[in-house]
């Protein structure tokens, strides 16, 4: 019994799952998305208001899909057109999450890869890492053989959520590419994502790592947004060569730069730094490195992520030579689980180094067939690494 305007304006808002007038205006691609809301409001069209002062509004679901169903049979192809205007409403307003869950609703799949390139690190950031996995389980796969950018960024998504072989793969999509445009992850070249990634999963052992890290810190300077993951990556490659001065120089700069855009590589990096002066018996400086690694992965909630690790780590070395068991075995507690899920098993060389310390330190708490156990799983990653490793 509606207009023709109103059906029009129902059949088509009834695609999102929350709206307001500036929304609606633009899934509609004519102004005057307010008015309509207002009129639908009054006419009791099964409208709920989302918040107090009349600005986004929501279907009843029941009418929501009625609605949706009726959409789809009277102009196929329709929702999938209102989803991609409303993925880029939600890109023009500063909200990448719901322009990327839009996107890939209107199988967009060119425009959800660029979004997710360049927004993984922000996620990563705030300890959301796991939808990142999320939004590229359901990129079409030939995108990424297509998409270089992508290709690197998911090498990085799968290796952070434990997914080792998956990891590979996109990694040796990225190396089989070639790529010239700007790189929406802010990255200065593409060149540089893929140092950055095969300098983490270390497929060629640990020289070849430092040599690949060392490129990508000369391709990313000071101030951009991937300087701190590519100095931790070579500090990193050079603690575990015995190249323990450059190591130094590497970590602390990466423990400097990038608290506010890279803190889990900052984290990361303090963590590795703590160990290092750990095995020196420099304890002031491992205490105070590991209690802002924690101080950082709690501000910024990232206890379950991957990058964690080497920081929980660290927390229990200091805390087991400052005679605290207690919390040692707390932290040891939560590496043990990281260790186990979402797994390193993606970066070969973290792999073995955590394992070898995480045996250690069941070891100095007594549990000798769990440190055992560890060494083994340790000592898996071991021949993947080149003859120079220096683990302890």
């Amino acid at each position: 019994r509606q207009s023709v305007h109103t059906a029009r304006f129902l059949l088509r808002t009834a695609v999102l799952d929350r709206f307001c007038g500036s929304l609606c205006s633009a899934v509609l691609e004519a102004s005057g998305g307010t008015d309509w809301l207002t009129e639908i409001e009054e006419l009791n069209l099964f409208v709920v208001p989302e918040d107090d002062h009349g600005e986004w509004y929501r279907y009843h679901e029941l009418v929501a899909q009625v609605l949706r169903a009726e959409l789809r049979r009277r102009e196929p192809g329709e929702e999938q057109r209102v989803q991609g205007r409303a993925a880029a409403w939600y890109e023009e307003h500063g909200r990448p999450d719901d322009a990327i869950r839009y996107a890939l609703a209107s199988r967009d799949h060119a425009n959800a890869a660029r979004l997710i390139t360049a927004h993984t690190q922000r996620v990563n950031g705030e300890g959301r890492i796991q939808l990142a996995r999320q939004w590229l389980d359901e990129v079409d796969e030939h995108v990424l053989t297509t998409d270089p950018p992508l290709a690197a960024m998911a090498t990085w998504i799968w290796a952070l959520n434990g997914d080792a072989p998956r990891a590979a793969w996109a990694l040796s999509v990225a190396e089989s590419a070639t790529y010239e445009g700007p790189m929406p992850d802010g990255s200065a070249s593409f060149e540089s994502a893929r140092c950055r990634a095969r300098a983490s999963l270390a497929p060629y052992g640990l020289e070849a790592m430092r040599v690949d890290a060392e490129r990508a810190v000369g391709l990313e300077p000071p101030g951009s947004p991937w300087h701190t993951m590519a100095a931790l990556l070579h500090g990193c490659a050079c603690m575990l060569l015995g190249r323990r001065d450059e190591a130094v120089r590497a970590l602390e700069r990466a423990g400097r730069l990038g608290r506010d855009t890279a803190r889990p590589g900052v984290s990361f990096a303090l963590g590795q730094r703590a160990l290092l002066a750990a095995d020196e018996a420099d304890w002031d400086t491992a205490t105070a490195c590991a209690q802002e690694a924690r101080a950082v992965v709690d501000s910024a909630g990232l206890r379950s992520s991957l990058t964690s690790l080497p920081v929980y780590v660290a927390a229990a070395t200091v805390a087991r030579h400052h005679g605290d068991e207690h919390t040692a075995g707390v932290d040891t507690a939560v590496a043990m689980r990281l260790y186990r899920r979402p797994s390193p098993a993606a970066f070969p060389w973290l792999a073995a180094q955590m394992g070898i310390r995480l045996g250690q330190l069941l070891l100095d708490s007594g549990n000798e067939g769990a440190a055992r156990l560890k060494a083994t799983e340790a000592g898996r990653f071991l021949p993947l690494l080149g003859p120079a490793t220096v683990l302890l």
